[in-house]
């Protein structure tokens, strides 16, 4: 039998599975609810009913939405907890786990242009990126880096989605509370909180149910306009400080599925002129490449791009 490799990206709502081919290509995915199953190992043996078993099977990525510490994770939006240990017990081979952004960030050097949509003056030369930042915006908000070194990538994922986030003027103060972090605004939840936020504001009854909705109806809701507007600054801002941290000035990457809805709508102009807002590194920061990955499963993507690396096992 073809000797292939477990590929597993699992969030707070959906778990997806796959497997690479021999070619190191994605084949044979499917795609779960959390919420449908007591633990990973019940969705695991539901993937390997559905496919085959786990003959052949030669190592396991896994990403997981949440923090990373010694090989186990408790994710952050959901019960189940997920560790190399029992991964690698289960099916008999060796077991990676990785925060689900460290695994976005390993699918960057391998992304195509076809794969983003870029905006801004600066454009990518991946043959000589060395520092890139995958920042995700879904039903959290992540970020990771990946930077190249002589024995190849290395991904060091964050909780950005925790950073503390203030406003800049007494309009965006009245929309914000001083605990709040990142991920309280700039996420698909906290789309819509800010739109209801406007709503009691302005006193006018919210119409709109969720964050594709706000993001759809920006054009025509006032109230809607005014959270995309706000939202789009926050993310801009939060994107620059994460660039000016860890020196990405090859590139930053957004991803995840409200950037998908966010980007249709969104003045990707103002998003430049605020994430080009650096003091003395302005000029730096111009130069830095913003795009959007269009690409879907950027995740499995990193995690095939990683299996394939003879020396996954402990990088």
């Amino acid at each position: 039998m073809t000797a292939w490799r477990l590929l597993a990206d699992i969030g707070g709502t959906n778990a997806r599975f796959a497997r690479t081919d021999e070619g190191g290509g994605i084949v044979a995915r499917h795609d779960f609810k959390v919420r449908d199953f007591s633990d990973f190992d019940d969705a695991l043996d539901a993937y390997l009913k559905l496919t085959g078993g786990a003959e052949g099977c030669v190592m396991a990525a896994i990403s997981a939405a949440g923090p990373v510490l010694d090989g186990r994770v408790q994710l952050t939006n959901a019960h189940w907890r997920i560790s190399e240990e029992s991964v690698s017990a289960k099916i008999g081979t060796p077991a990676r786990l990785l925060n689900d952004l460290e695994a976005v960030a390993h699918a960057l050097p391998v992304l195509q242009s076809g794969d983003v949509v870029a905006f801004g003056p600066a454009r990518l030369s991946q043959a000589s990126a060395k520092r890139m930042l995958a920042v995700n915006v879904g039903t959290g908000f992540g970020a990771a880096l990946i930077v190249r070194s002589a024995q190849g990538w290395t991904s060091v994922p964050g909780e950005a989605g925790h950073m503390s986030i203030g406003g800049e003027d007494a309009r965006e103060l009245s929309l914000l509370a001083p605990e709040f972090t990142v991920e309280d605004v700039i996420s698909g939840y906290g789309l819509l909180a800010l739109y209801r936020k406007i709503c009691q504001r302005d006193q006018i009854r919210p119409s709109l149910e969720d964050s594709a909705a706000v993001l759809a109806g920006a054009a025509t809701d006032g109230a809607a306009r005014e959270a995309l507007h706000h939202f789009t600054v926050w993310l801009a801002r939060a994107t620059r400080n994460l660039a000016l941290a860890s020196a990405v000035w090859d590139g930053v990457f957004l991803v995840g599925g409200v950037v998908e809805g966010w980007r249709q709508v969104a003045d990707l102009d103002l998003f430049r002129a605020i994430f080009e807002e650096g003091g003395k590194m302005r000029l730096r920061l111009s130069r830095i490449p913003t795009m959007i990955i269009t690409r879907a499963d950027p995740a499995l993507i990193g995690l095939a791009a990683l299996a394939s690396d003879q020396n996954l096992s402990r990088r």
